[in-house]
């Protein structure tokens, strides 16, 4: 049954990259900022030591909480968990151009600054040998060039802000607030990823109001390197570049830069 269910996500996904319908509102942003840089933003501890100032060099794209501390100039999100519990937040939020994913119906007012994805979804499973598995399905499937038409999902919501970034032509795209530090070594980072207790859920944020009391936020640490790994090698491949400005961050798979140099 995985098996079918993974052949059916991956046949619809790139069958929507390149039959499918396109978002006219979505398609309108495409090459919109050739040769120019922003920011993605995590919503890691370090980016609170992060001056709103330096935020406002580039336009930035942000997701779930970020409004705790800055108005991004693209908003993403597509957590149920996290839109449960800061609806009227983030219905009531301004200024930010929003993407939603097509999950989240109720968010969807119809404002012209209002995207909704088709998002391609996240399906675990393997393929079993007679004693173990031989072969996960890959999270997230593919890293899609066409937002308008499809986004795949994986690991990190941030992965859509890149996928976004990319269709609208960003040249280079620096990393913020990555941390990628959640409370336990890689070493033990597993396959379908892993619920944090209420303690690690509330260090992983710039912000101890970030999450409701009690909350244990799903993390799947390999999933989100290869979102960033995918992602890499498609601005990679078109002569663009994506680097990572976080201080002390545990995410290698992104080339590390000093942000001082890149003002």
């Amino acid at each position: 049954m995985n098996e079918r269910n993974f052949i059916k996500s991956l046949y619809r996904g790139v069958r929507s990259e390149i039959f499918g319908p396109s978002d006219s509102s979505i398609l309108k942003l495409k090459d919109t900022a050739v040769g120019e840089t922003c920011f993605v933003l995590g919503n890691g501890p370090s980016l609170a030591d992060v001056d709103n100032k330096t935020l406002e060099r580039y336009p930035t794209f942000g997701t779930n909480g970020i409004f705790l501390k800055h108005t991004p100039n693209y908003y993403v999100t597509i957590s149920v968990d996290f839109y449960k519990n800061h609806f009227d937040a983030i219905k009531g939020l301004k200024g930010s151009v929003k993407f939603i994913g097509d999950n989240l119906h109720d968010l969807h007012t119809g404002s012209v600054d209002e995207h909704i994805l088709n998002c391609n979804w996240n399906v675990y499973g393997n393929v079993r040998g007679p004693k173990q598995p031989v072969f996960n399905f890959p999270v997230p499937v593919r890293f899609s060039k066409r937002a308008d038409r499809v986004v795949y999902l994986g690991g990190t919501v941030l992965s859509i802000c890149l996928q976004l970034a990319y269709w609208m032509g960003y040249t280079r795209v620096i990393l913020l607030g990555v941390d990628h530090k959640f409370g336990f070594p890689r070493s033990e980072a597993v396959y379908g990823g892993r619920r944090l207790d209420a303690e690690d859920g509330d260090s992983i944020h710039f912000d101890k109001a970030y999450s409701k009391p009690g909350y244990t936020p799903h993390c799947d640490m390999i999933a989100v390197e290869r979102s960033f790994e995918l992602a890499l090698k498609a601005f990679q491949k078109a002569g663009r570049e994506i680097v990572n400005a976080t201080p002390n961050t545990g995410l290698d798979v992104i080339p590390k830069r000093e942000l001082k140099d890149l003002l």
